[in-house]
C-alpha cells in the first residue's frame, strides 16, 4: 500500500514515517510533504492509497488538501491527525472525504488499525474491480451473440416495445435500424458443400466483410447498422437509413446500398 504524509513538522513527518514503515502490512512511504499544496501537488503526481494529513498546515489546511485530493484523485483514502484541541474542527471536516481521523500525539496502535483496515479495503476494492473487468470481458466476448439474438428477437416482434429495443440498442452502442436488407450468396451452398466447415466459415466471413465495406461506402458506422446469418448461405443485414423518411433520398441511399452489396464493394 502506497503511503503520503503530510505534516508541516519535519520530526512528526520522521514519527509517522517510521510507524507507517514498522508495521506489519507491506506499507510503503512514497511522499513526504510539509504543507497542504505540496500534499495535493503529491497526490496528483504519486496516487498513494492512502494519505495521512495533519489538520493544521500552513497555506492549505489538512481539510482544504483533503478536498482537492479526493476530487483529483478519487482512489486516494484520507486520514486526518489532529491535536486534542482541535478535535471538534477534525471532526466537522469529515465531510471533506476523510475517511477517519487519529489524535496526536499518534499511538502506534491506532495508526497500525487504521492501515489494516485501509489495506483491507484497497484488497476488497481491487478484487471487485478485477472482478468488473472480468465480467466486461465476458460480455464483450458475447456481444456476437447478443447482436445476433437481438436481431433475431426484432425480426420476429419478440421484444415487446421500441423502448425495450431502444434501451437493448443503446446498450450494444448500435441506433435502431429502419430498413432490413437480405443477403443470400447464389448456390454458395452448392459449390461449398464438398470443402471443409472450417474454409467455408472463411468464404462467409468474407462474404461479411464485404458486406461491412459496403456499408462504409454508404457512410455507415459499425453502430447504424446489424448483421446476422439467417441460414447456412444467407445474412440480414438491418441498417440505419441517413435520409428523411419517405423521401427520394431514403430510396436512393437503399438502392444504392444493395448495389454496393450485390458488386461486394
Amino acid at each position: 500500500m502506497r503511503v503520503l504524509i503530510a505534516d508541516d513538522e519535519a520530526v512528526a513527518r520522521r514519527y509517522l514515517r517510521r510507524l507507517v514503515e514498522e508495521t506489519a502490512i507491506a506499507a510503503e512511504v512514497v511522499g513526504l510533504a510539509a504543507d497542504g499544496r505540496e500534499a495535493v501537488e503529491q497526490a496528483v503526481a504519486l496516487e498513494p492509497d492512502l494519505a495521512l494529513l495533519d489538520v493544521r498546515m500552513p497555506g492549505m489546511t489538512g481539510i482544504e488538501a483533503a478536498r482537492a485530493i479526493r476530487r483529483q484523485v478519487p482512489s486516494c483514502t484520507i486520514i486526518l491527525i489532529s491535536a486534542y484541541r482541535e478535535f471538534e474542527f477534525a471532526r466537522d471536516g469529515m465531510d471533506s472525504g476523510a475517511r477517519r481521523y487519529l489524535v496526536k500525539p499518534v499511538e502506534p496502535e491506532r495508526l497500525r488499525e487504521a492501515l489494516i483496515e485501509v489495506a483491507r479495503e484497497k484488497e476488497q476494492e481491487r478484487a471487485e474491480a478485477e472482478h468488473r473487468a472480468h465480467l466486461l470481458r465476458r460480455l464483450e466476448e458475447a456481444r456476437p451473440m447478443m447482436e445476433t439474438a437481438f436481431v433475431t428477437d426484432l425480426i420476429h416482434g419478440n421484444l415487446g416495445s421500441r423502448q425495450t429495443a431502444e434501451e437493448i440498442a443503446g446498450y450494444l452502442g448500435k441506433e435502431l435500424p429502419n430498413q432490413v436488407f437480405f443477403v443470400d450468396v447464389d448456390e454458395f451452398h452448392r459449390k461449398t458443400e464438398d470443402i471443409p466447415e472450417l474454409e467455408r466459415q472463411v468464404l462467409m466471413y468474407r462474404v461479411r466483410e464485404a458486406v461491412e465495406k459496403a456499408l462504409g461506402s454508404c457512410g455507415l458506422d459499425s453502430s447504424g447498422w446489424w448483421m446476422a446469418p439467417t441460414g447456412r448461405d444467407s445474412l440480414v443485414v438491418l441498417a440505419k437509413n441517413p435520409s428523411p423518411v419517405g423521401s427520394a433520398a431514403e430510396y436512393g441511399w437503399a438502392v444504392g446500398l444493395g448495389k454496393a452489396i450485390c458488386a461486394g464493394k
